[in-house]
């Protein structure tokens, strides 16, 4: 069974560069065989070879781990956030699912991009997007046959989003509302007005995933794992949808911006806002790689699953009985 940590650390670690080192020495070696069977190879060349071997191999090592979904840092974030076995395993299992739709996602539309438009950053992120709406779709577990107990909890949204984030979501709306109606004045420029619109409803489906998040049933359950199931409410809204979505509305907007700058570049205004755009998309998404996860912030860890997500002691829940 392959071991996903020390995978991980040989990936990520001093050992590829040893690897390059050793396949380039293994190459020169194997100049005298070239020559004497009529193959004739430069030095340059050889090294070129070798060194896209050594690349090839890493990519693929990494490319199997994630399609496997090899999650090496999960056990060790749950057990940062809670000291409950049972919550540990809750914890981990949604950090394997998310991370694993995601990247899918992600490979998709890296390879959607590469077939068809070229449009890298703007595809892969569409990808990452959609693969974390589907992944908090996708339903944990089989139903349960016979009498079953529920709970009846009221939430709102705002207890399980980031304030800050939510601003910057309806930031990126607003900006989309002005061009979406500066290019229905215009009249000339149809790619912008679908950008824009496509700005509307990125934010549109992620407000629906957020508050479908939030609302979702669940059983009644002991206090610690309740009390990680609306960490992961909290983290599903902030880490997997917002995030995301943040990125992808910003790379919108640049692109958007781009049909409106055209040829001037940085030239003017639109051009201006364009590369502003595209460096906030990279940026968000370079934080939020992973799901961010090896970069907890503050209220992660103020708030652990012991104390609850920040605002919910004013929930009021209510366990009945009935048939499934």
């Amino acid at each position: 069974m392959l071991d996903g940590k020390k995978i991980r650390r040989f990936v990520s670690g001093q050992r590829p560069f040893t690897v390059l080192i050793l396949l380039t020495l293994l190459g020169f070696a194997a100049v005298p065989f070239l020559d004497s069977i009529g193959v004739s190879l430069g030095v340059g060349a050889l090294f070129g070879i070798t060194a896209l071997l050594a690349l090839a191999l890493l990519t693929a090592t990494l490319l199997l781990m994630n399609i496997g979904a090899v999650d090496t840092d999960g056990a060790e974030i749950a057990r940062l956030l809670t000291r409950d076995r049972q919550a540990q395993v809750l914890i981990q299992r949604w950090i394997v699912r998310a991370r694993w739709y995601r990247y899918v996602g992600g490979a998709a539309g890296l390879a959607f991009a590469l077939g068809w438009t070229g449009h890298f950053v703007l595809f892969g992120m569409i990808g990452i997007m959609t693969g974390a709406v589907l992944s908090e779709s996708a339903r944990v577990g089989k139903p349960v046959d016979g009498p079953r107990t529920a709970e009846l909890t009221r939430r709102s949204l705002r207890r399980y989003v980031s304030g800050g984030q939510q601003y910057v979501l309806y930031l990126i709306a607003g900006l989309g509302c002005g061009l979406t109606v500066f290019s229905l004045v215009d009249g000339g420029r149809g790619w912008s007005l679908y950008g824009s619109l496509s700005v509307l409803l990125l934010v549109g489906v992620v407000l629906i995933a957020q508050w479908r998040v939030v609302v979702r049933s669940r059983p009644a359950l002991p206090e610690p794992l309740r009390h990680a199931d609306d960490l992961l409410r909290y983290l599903a809204n902030t880490r997997s949808l917002a995030d995301p979505a943040m990125a992808l509305g910003f790379a919108l907007l640049a692109e958007t911006f781009g049909i409106w700058a055209g040829p001037q570049g940085l030239t003017n205004v639109a051009g201006i806002a364009e590369f502003v755009c595209f460096v906030l998309a990279l940026g968000v998404w370079w934080q939020n790689r992973r799901l961010g996860l090896d970069r907890l912030s503050d209220v992660e860890l103020a708030n652990p699953p012991s104390q609850g997500v920040a605002g919910s002691k004013d929930q009021t829940t209510v366990s009945s009985t009935h048939d499934s």
